[in-house]
């Protein structure tokens, strides 16, 4: 928030607000008043609390430009300059938790359990859409524990309020969480979880990450931004959660039991069906003095809202990591529109058809496999963050005879207003298609498919034009 302020990223509300429709409209609202994302912004007065005693953030990672400052970086810093500087780069390198003790923990000013334990008291619920079903939590961070492998997972997920001791958690059965979930129904037990809100902004992007099982998020998250993540224990559960968080939600999941969970406006800009989804009995409620709740609004993207920006990052840079070992020409890979369910990949074919195969690998990921229903591959002449090019491709190297293959049958997200439910909750279908736009590759030659480049004086002229232009400024 301090960086934020510091760069005029950040909207300080102090005139009261209701948390409806107020808040959900101010987030939306944020989201479309710039190009490329809005400020953060921060409501101090809330209806029906004394005045800053809760107070609400959103928009945290609704731009670029907030999250390059997450990351130290200029603002005006490129999108894939960003997800292929620091976190390709650091994508691998692990800092362990530094363990914190639960007296010297922010996290654990305020301990609320037992029969006392009221989420509406604790924490400022709200509606972000009309047609919620109720108040969402969609920005928190769920800790988990696999029951019968012992790694552990920080996932973010949709979180229904049904009462003041009770949440409705979605967990498919292809997130990490979900796989927990899986193995405690195995075991007949329930899972014990955590709900961490207001965290450093790395480890929210770490935990919108779809990383392959197994995965130690916390490290991950310390490796990015090169220090620990700072973890306590859990009040009720055995799980580390993080010490500095504004709020942590503790409880236990039952195995079996179901509710009817939704509607929900989601990143899709559609309302997702009622589903019966498990549900949370919560145990313990930790707090910070004055505590920050932070919430993200799922909506239409305008091109982006703050789910694109907060798991752009880490789905590109995941997906690219994934298929690059299999395919080296591969250059980039852009899937931040809207997570993952279109990736446009960039890359070198080192045969004829491989583009295809390359969309196939990225299909056959744990992301891809449930997302991903389209993929469009371009040569490594084109900027896959630039539409502009990516159009151009489209228009002019794609040959549909061989470029386009669709995909039959294959596996879908259910959140995707266009799949197809076979009358489960977890099980969608979904056609998908490979859009290969690559010129032919060796030993085809034909003088057609030469590149067209610009002659070695075009950049310097760029350069004194720019000059001129700029020298005009402010005259007629």
């Amino acid at each position: 928030m301090k960086t934020l302020d510091e760069h005029d990223r950040l909207v300080r509300i102090e005139d009261e607000v209701a948390l409806e429709p107020d808040v959900g409209a101010l987030s939306r609202a944020s989201n479309l008043v710039e190009q490329g994302g809005g400020p953060a912004i921060l409501t101090e007065d809330l209806r029906g609390y004394p005045t800053g005693e809760r107070r609400i953030i959103t928009n945290v990672h609704g731009s670029w430009r907030n999250i390059n400052l997450a990351f130290g970086l200029d603002p005006e810093t490129s999108t894939e300059e960003l997800i292929f500087g620091p976190f390709v780069d650091r994508r691998d390198e692990r800092v362990e938790p530094e363990y914190v003790e639960p007296s010297d923990a922010p996290a654990k000013q305020n301990v609320v359990t037992g029969d006392d334990v009221s989420l509406t008291d604790a924490i400022p619920l709200y509606r972000n859409n009309l047609e919620d079903g109720g108040p969402y939590i969609t920005k928190g961070v769920v800790v988990s524990k696999d029951p019968i492998e012992g790694w552990e997972n920080l996932g973010i997920y949709r979180i229904q309020l049904k009462d003041d001791e009770t949440l409705k958690v979605q967990l498919f059965p292809f997130h990490n969480s979900g796989r927990h979930f899986s193995h405690a129904m195995e075991a007949g037990e329930p899972l014990e979880v955590a709900v961490l809100m207001g965290l450093d902004p790395v480890t929210p992007i770490v935990a919108s990450s779809p990383n392959e099982p197994g995965t130690d998020d916390y490290a991950m998250a310390g490796g990015i931004m090169q220090e620990s993540v700072p973890v306590t224990d859990g009040e009720t559960v055995d799980l580390p959660v993080h010490a500095n968080a504004e709020y942590v939600i503790e409880g236990t999941i039952d195995p079996y039991h179901r509710e009817y969970e939704g509607p929900m406006g989601e990143f899709t800009g559609t309302y997702s069906e009622i589903k019966r989804l498990p549900e949370m009995d919560v145990s313990a409620i930790t707090y910070r003095d004055d505590p920050i709740f932070e919430n993200l609004i799922p909506a239409k993207p305008a091109p982006f809202g703050e789910v694109e920006y907060l798991a752009g990052i880490n789905t590109s840079a995941t997906l690219y990591s994934q298929i690059k070992d299999d395919f080296p020409g591969v250059k980039s890979v852009n899937a931040t529109s809207p997570h993952g369910l279109m990736a446009v990949v960039s890359m070198r074919p080192g045969s004829e058809g491989e583009g295809k195969t390359a969309a196939m690998d990225l299909m056959s990921t744990p992301h891809g496999s449930t997302y991903t229903k389209l993929v469009i591959v371009v040569d490594e002449d084109i900027d896959p963050f630039n539409w502009q090019e990516i159009v151009w491709s489209l228009s002019t190297r794609l040959h549909p005879g061989r470029g386009l293959t669709h995909i039959e049958n294959a596996p879908a997200l259910a959140l995707d207003p266009a799949a197809l439910s076979f009358g489960r909750d977890d099980r969608y279908d979904m056609d998908k298609m490979i859009i290969d736009t690559t010129l032919p590759s060796p030993p085809a030659d034909d003088f057609q498919g030469i590149v067209l480049d610009p002659r070695p004086e075009v950049d310097e002229y760029v350069e004194t034009l720019r000059e001129m232009i700029g020298g005009q400024e402010g005259e007629n």
